[in-house]
């Protein structure tokens, strides 16, 4: 039997699992329905209902999970009592923004909606969301709670039993259930440390066993990846993946039933393959729309620029009808039976094509990158075509039977200002992006000529005459693509050296590609000076911007074969990232990752990866696989507003990990799908979603006016899209507004580009009164894009009105002679008071 899993869940311990009867209704994939209040329609002992793809879910007053579950072709029901043993009934809700009309007869019946339930227990607190077309349980642990606090019992579970991968099978009347294998770690600062955990059966109940941690922090247990799926109902794969301002695109090829076009420039299909574009939300729950794009012909872009006002796809193309060419710098095909490049610029939103030109001559033309400045529009490939636009180039002619190309299109691309080609006398390409910097154009690809133009006085000027002529080289033009400034050669003795990017940064130029064997020039210095085994290992090196020598290059590789993606070298943070694939048991680095082991059962089997170096590449801080039981390919890279890491490739399987409340949470269909998977910076962890605390403040009333009580409240980390959280005062011992001025409800929110902290301010009103110390609450509820970890600041209002009760007058001693004086004294004194 086939089992399909979602997830429930936990943060504190936070503990996500899902579960989906294998045998469930055609419910649609994504759908997401909130609880809603009984409203009489259900007896009286029911709380809440909600809907899943197994059936029904049932709250009950007695804080009861009631799972009727039904099997698909028949009538058979069965149900599941799920009892969270030490906790309450449902103590609050987070209303939804949904509202139900119920219709009895002539009656109608306004019903309130919830997106979540909590329970509360000692110790413990557990939170109930309908997610995914299945039941998420979010668990929390206070710290120094024991894991064995979380027992759930399942009444009407024929058995249960945890398989050998970690995951716990539940088996019914109807089907099989399964939750997840669990995933446990502890935050140090910003260093995420793994927990071992794992589930524990007892009878038909069960609970978590932790392995060695720290009682006094907080111990997460989650789902292991943030991931989606990209594609429908065709094969489809993803190319290039961007960060824009608020969003994360994404372009590749698919050939039918892509998802969210309808609203698109090109909602239809075309025939054969079109290029898809699609956007997803930061946290990649929620595909915010896509179009195709594409002619009568197959159409494939593997590259995409994103500005601030448009998004540029650049690929090639057989169709002779490519929309919105019109107007274009070249308006008609020329390839004949063979593609053109092209270059097409669409709103940010998706909903217009401003513009597309194609780029070639009669014969092959291939775009593989986009690069887009203030000024200019560079698209780069190969060609073996006739170009048009060399006049005045830095190369003006084809020296052989394939060229490197780039061209410079005015950024509306009505006009093509210059083209060149790069290379010698025998096949030559560039690959990926160009980057520009404010006065070069660097390109990077592979080459087969041992007369490349411009090498002298590069870092390698030349190729040995038993060198394999297949190299890497690295080119630096002037802007306006006049100029070939230097060039360099990057290869070694016998081996294939091929260059996959360039990326201009921190002051020098950066280059990715594959090496087979050692003795990579400047690697001798670097975080893997030799190569790791296999045909193939993935290489980078940074290189002075004159390109005429090495800062450092390093190595990144298992004992098999790594390969790069096309766009995967990315700088961000002051770090280097690069990404692939890889058919490795084990990759340098993985330990501490958020997936440290690799999801492809045998060496046959690739699974994607990224590797973090430091900028002087002398160091592998971390690298992390990301993969299922098939094959993964990575083939790009890019960072979002808040720092987090977004890997993008293809796989054509239907297990990807962490896709569970995703955009696209399930396989749709075809040869393979593509994917997009977010992880935090340091790729210990991925980017889950971000907790709540507040600060507990303790200080003295004051005896007049009002004293400011501060409260912090803090997210774990960044937030990938807006976060909310309502904050209002309760009152404990001391009351409103007699010793402190209330907060009623209201909304906090923090941006992605905002701080982490923010304060709340309470005034606690001063007075002379002798009382106990007294304290308040301010309580945070209905997070919306974070979970809360700690609900309560506890606000210390300390009495410093005791009456102070002065000593006792001290008698002064005094000698003989001074008593004397003293009465003699006192005897005048009474003498003249008798006189008057």
């Amino acid at each position: 039997m086939a089992f399909r899993k979602v997830t429930w869940g936990v943060a504190a311990v936070c503990l996500f699992a899902g579960v989906t009867l294998s045998a469930a209704t055609n419910v649609p994939a994504k759908a997401m329905w909130p609880f809603e209040e009984n409203g009489g329609r259900y007896p009286s002992n029911v709380a809440y209902a909600g809907r899943v793809q197994s059936g029904r879910v049932f709250v009950t007053t007695d804080g009861k999970v009631v799972h009727s579950l039904r099997a698909n072709g028949n009538d058979r029901r069965w149900s599941v009592v799920e009892v969270l043993e030490g906790t309450s009934g449902p103590m609050s809700g987070q209303p939804s923004s949904t509202v139900i009309s119920r219709f009895n007869g002539t009656q109608a019946a306004r019903l309130q909606t919830f997106e979540s339930l909590r329970f509360n227990g000692r110790g413990l607190t557990s939170e109930l969301r309908l997610r995914d077309g299945g039941v998420e349980r979010l668990f929390e642990l206070a710290p120094g709670t024991s894991a064995d606090r979380i027992r759930v019992r399942l009444d009407g579970a024929n058995d249960l039993a945890v398989s050998a991968d970690g995951a716990l099978r539940i088996t019914t009347g109807v089907g099989d259930l399964q939750l997840s294998a669990p995933i446990a770690w502890q935050m140090s600062g910003q260093k995420k440390v793994p927990v071992d955990v794992a589930y524990t059966v007892r009878g038909k109940s069960y609970s978590f066993s932790l392995g060695a941690h720290d009682t006094k922090r907080t111990v997460y247990i989650d789902p292991l990846l943030r991931a989606t799926y990209v594609g429908g109902t065709g094969s489809e794969g993803t190319f290039d993946v961007v960060a824009g301002v608020d969003r994360v695109y994404a372009c590749g090829g698919t050939n039918t039933g892509f998802p969210g076009t309808a609203g698109g420039a090109q909602p239809a299909d075309a025939p054969g393959v079109d290029v898809y574009v699609a956007m997803f939300s930061f946290d990649l729950t929620t595909l915010i729309g896509a179009t195709y794009y594409g002619g009568n012909g197959d159409d494939f872009a593997p590259t995409l620029s994103v500005t601030a006002d448009s998004i540029y796809i650049g690929g090639y193309t057989l169709s002779t009808n490519l929309p919105g060419t019109t107007g274009g710098a070249i308006p008609a095909f020329a390839g004949g039976t063979e593609p053109d490049a092209f270059v097409a610029r669409l709103s940010l939103d998706l909903t217009t094509i401003h513009r597309a030109s194609y780029f070639g001559g009669t014969q092959r033309d291939q775009a593989d990158g986009v690069e887009v400045t203030p000024t200019a529009v560079y698209l780069a490939g190969y060609s073996s075509s006739v170009i048009p636009g060399t006049a005045g180039a830095a190369q003006p002619s084809l020296a052989g039977s394939s060229d490197g190309f780039v061209a410079r299109f005015s950024p509306d691309l009505t006009t093509l200002v210059r083209a060149t080609y790069l290379g010698g006398t025998q096949g030559d390409g560039v690959s990926g992006d160009p980057s520009a910097t404010a006065t070069s154009l660097y390109v990077a690809g592979t080459t087969d000529s041992h007369d490349f133009p411009n090498t002298a006085g590069g870092l390698m000027p030349a190729l040995n005459a038993l060198d394999s002529s297949h190299a890497g080289y690295v080119t630096r033009l002037s802007l306006d693509l006049t100029q070939n400034i230097q060039s360099t050669y990057y290869a070694r003795d016998f081996g294939h050296i091929s260059v996959f990017t360039v990326e201009a940064a921190l002051g020098d130029v950066f280059i990715m590609g594959r090496g087979q064997g050692s003795g990579l020039p400047g690697t001798a210095g670097g975080a893997q000076p030799t190569h790791g085994g296999g045909f193939s290992d993935l290489f980078i090196a940074r290189l002075a911007p004159t390109l005429t020598s090495v800062v450092n290059a390093t190595y990144f590789g298992g004992a098999d074969d790594e390969e790069p993606g096309t766009n995967a070298l990315l700088i961000s943070g002051g770090r280097v990232f690069v990404g692939g694939h890889s058919t490795s048991d084990t990759l340098p680095g993985i330990t501490g990752a958020a997936q440290a082991t690799k999801g492809g059962p045998t060496d046959d089997y690739a699974d994607a990866f990224i590797a973090r170096f430091s900028a002087d590449l002398t160091t592998l801080d971390q690298s992390t696989w990301f993969g299922g039981p098939a094959h993964e390919s990575g083939s790009a890279l890019t960072a979002g507003p808040t720092g987090i890491i977004y890997l993008a490739g293809g796989q054509p399987g239907t297990q990807l990990p962490g896709t569970t409340g995703a955009a696209i949470d399930s396989f749709a269909g075809g040869d393979g799908d593509g994917f997009i998977a977010a992880f935090t910076p340091d790729l210990t962890a991925t980017a889950a979603t971000p907790s709540i605390t507040i600060s507990d403040v303790s200080a003295v009333e004051g005896n007049a006016g009002s004293t400011i009580f501060t409260f912090a409240v803090s997210l774990s980390q960044p937030p990938s899209s807006n976060v909310s959280v309502q904050v209002q005062t309760v009152a404990g011992s001391a009351t409103a507004p007699s010793d402190f001025l209330p907060l009623l409800p209201f909304a906090l929110t923090f941006t992605p580009f905002g701080p982490t902290t923010q304060n709340v301010t309470v005034q606690v009103v001063g007075d002379f009164t002798d009382e106990p110390d007294e304290t308040f609450t301010v309580v945070l509820s209905n997070p919306n894009g974070a979970t809360i970890a700690d609900n309560s600041g506890l606000g210390t209002i300390i009495n410093d009105d005791a009456i102070a009760v002065p000593p006792a007058p001290s008698v002064p001693t005094l000698s003989i002679g001074a008593l004397a004086a003293l009465a003699c004294a006192l005897g005048l004194a009474a003498i003249f008071a008798t006189r008057s």
